[in-house]
C-alpha cells in the first residue's frame, strides 16, 4: 500500500449511523463526501488533525444575536417610516390612476 492508503486505512467496519452520517453529512449532502471516512472520524472525535480545532460556539452566538438585531431595528424603522409616508386615500387613488397609465 501507499502511504496515503496507510494513512487513511480504515481499521474497522463502521457502524451503520456512522457510515449514513458521513456519507449525509452537511458538507456531502449535496455533491457526495469529497474527504476521507478516516478524517471525518477524526472530526467528529476531535482527534489527529482536528484537535486544536477551537470552538465556533461564541462567534456563531455573536452572529445569531446581531442578525436578531439587525431584524430588530429594521421592524422599528419600518414602522417609523410607515408613520411618517401614511398611504392616504389621495395617494392611493393617484397610484391607480397612474398604473391604469402604465400597465
Amino acid at each position: 500500500m501507499k502511504r496515503r492508503e496507510k494513512a487513511y486505512a480504515v481499521e474497522e467496519i463502521p457502524s451503520f449511523f456512522d457510515f449514513m452520517a458521513y456519507l449525509y453529512f452537511c458538507g456531502a449532502a449535496i455533491s457526495g463526501p469529497f474527504y476521507e471516512f478516516k478524517d471525518f472520524q477524526q472530526m467528529m472525535a476531535r482527534e489527529g488533525d482536528f484537535k486544536d480545532v477551537p470552538s465556533t460556539l461564541k462567534p456563531g452566538l455573536m452572529r445569531f444575536l446581531n442578525a436578531w438585531m439587525c431584524v430588530a431595528s429594521g421592524a422599528i424603522l419600518a414602522s417609523l417610516v410607515d408613520e411618517m409616508f401614511m398611504l392616504t386615500p389621495e395617494f392611493l387613488n393617484e397610484y391607480s390612476i397612474l398604473a391604469k397609465l402604465f400597465y
